[in-house]
């Protein structure tokens, strides 16, 4: 068997046979660059799996995979003889590397008709030649974990992976985000109209550094990267290609899911320490295109060529499909109030709700997306509406919290102009007019008002005894009164009372009070 040559750093390879059923696998190191290799001992009729690994040092990534049997390989081999027998037009002219003596042999006897190319890594000579609109975004890892020389390799990366592609203002563009704990746009879909502006800001790209948020970032690409005073154009196919080092600290699915509910296709691909369960939930269909995943830095290189092929085709497949199936849109190629909603209004508002409404845009949306968190920090929460609908309930929200909301029209490729709204929810009812009714040596009788809505009440009692240790007690009651006993004469008493309402607390109401002496 042999296949195609992997680029980058390559110290050699790892070729894996695997039975479907009933016998051993079988494995092969290579310690050349040579990319073939003979493995013996299997059955003519059997399935197998073969799997190439790349070798880098210590690393080793997934670099080529199939399924063959060796009684299929041979017919094939043998009808490609009898057609060139025949004189019928030659197949293509596969080299046997059975006699090869720089081959890794395992004793078989007879070599197998070599398997035909596993996996085409083409030169830098590949152009995809295809003019179809379309908006690239590239969403970067800056966090910590990746490190200054290896923000380098990723740069060295996308320029390979950009240059293949006709870049230009009516054809492909390309914009660029980089994360961590926070995104920021380095330069939108509209800001380079040649392919060498593009990798000359690739080259310019400075390390960020931070956390990663995953999701927060393509909440990003949705809302900022996306929008038509950003360079995104109604009628171009999306695509976003996010490249990570490891887990979202947040969730990333969400933000994945609203994306390519939009028709917006996501490539995933994953560095060393990547989740890759979390790469495939965030990746589109099918996976074993979208979804790319290896073991160090260094072997990014060995992803340019099939990933500037995927993407090539795929982008023809969509432009194809979508100039198939397109019909007139009602949707103006005009950017402006016609396709973004205004007047955002926040009432009703409680402890734990409140009430969104707007006037929507000129040209309806398909569907809405309101997206509501704290403003000092929290997970984002959203909500999906029907276009028709302008109005929406928030609830379940936390008491006496700051919220920050956003609403923003969604149409079949564009997202218009958000609308945003900032106000807080009120403090849950606290107990009101907390007082001593009944007064001893040890004890103390407290009542209140009832505080609405309360399902019960919660009192906090602590002092410090002259020559003992700090005393706390704490009591649950249904009604808005208290009996505490058991309390030492003469000591001073601080009192809290607090409403509860499920799991929430409200402030407390509080009070001060001395026990009678003996």
């Amino acid at each position: 068997m042999k296949w195609k040559e992997s680029e980058g750093s390559v110290s050699g390879y790892k070729v894996r046979v695997k039975p479907m059923a009933g016998d051993s696998e079988q494995e092969v190191m290579l310690k050349t660059k040579t990319p073939k290799a003979t493995v013996g001992g299997l059955s003519p009729t059997k399935e197998y799996t073969l799997q190439v690994y790349v070798l880098n040092g210590s690393q080793e990534a997934l670099f080529a995979k199939r399924k063959f049997v060796i009684e299929d390989l041979k017919n094939a081999s043998q009808t490609r003889n009898n057609r060139r027998n025949s004189g019928a037009a030659p197949g293509k002219n596969l080299t046997s590397v059975g006699s090869s003596t720089a081959e890794q042999s395992l004793g078989m006897e007879t070599a197998p008709p070599p398997l035909s190319t596993v996996l085409t890594h083409p030169g830098s000579q590949f152009q995809c030649d295809t003019s179809a609109m379309t908006d690239i975004v590239l969403l970067v890892d800056g966090s910590w974990s990746i490190g200054r020389s290896n923000f380098k390799l990723i740069r060295e990366f996308l320029s390979a992976l950009i240059s293949p592609f006709n870049i230009a203002q009516d054809k492909i563009r390309v914009g660029l985000s980089q994360y961590s704990s926070d995104p920021r746009t380095e330069w939108d879909l509209n800001a380079y109209a040649t392919r060498d502006q593009v990798l000359e800001a690739v080259r310019n790209l400075r390390y960020k550094g931070g956390n990663t948020f995953t999701g927060l970032a393509l909440t990003h690409v949705l809302e900022q990267n996306l929008k038509p005073d950003a360079g995104a154009r109604l009628e171009a196919e999306k695509l976003v290609i996010l490249l990570t080092d490891g887990k979202s600290q947040d969730d990333a699915n969400l933000a994945a899911q609203t994306l390519k509910n939009m028709g917006i296709e996501i490539f995933a691909i994953g560095v060393k320490n990547a989740d890759e369960a979390e790469l495939k939930q965030v990746a589109s269909e099918p996976l074993e295109l979208t979804v790319y995943n290896v073991l160090d830095f260094p072997l990014l290189s060995s992803l340019v060529g099939r990933l500037t092929r995927v993407l090539c085709t795929r982008i023809k497949e969509r432009s194809s499909k979508e100039s198939a199936g397109r019909a007139v849109k009602d949707i103006p190629t005009n950017t402006g109030p016609q396709l973004s909603p205004t007047d955002l209004k926040i009432s009703a508002v409680t402890s734990k709700s409140m009430h969104l409404a707007w006037s929507p845009p000129l040209s309806p949306p398909k569907k809405y997306r309101v997206v509501y968190y704290p403003s000092k920090g929290g997970t984002p929460k959203e909500v999906l509406l029907d276009g028709a609908i302008s109005s929406l309930r928030l609830s379940n929200l936390t008491s006496h919290t700051e919220y920050l909301v956003s609403v923003f029209p969604i149409y079949d490729t564009a997202v218009g102009d958000g609308l945003r709204g900032v106000t807080s929810t009120l403090p849950l009812s606290a107990p009101r007019s907390l007082r001593v009714s009944e007064l001893s040596h040890n004890s103390i009788r407290l009542s209140w008002k009832a505080a609405q809505g309360a399902t019960q009440y919660l009192v906090l009692c602590s002092a410090a005894p002259d020559g003992a240790e700090d005393y706390t007690t704490e009591v649950k009651v249904a009604e808005p009164e208290v009996l505490l006993d058991g309390l030492s004469p003469s000591t001073e008493y601080s009192i809290a009372v607090y409403a509860l309402y499920g799991e929430d607390a409200s402030d407390p109401a509080s009070i001060q009070e001395t026990t009678w002496g003996l």
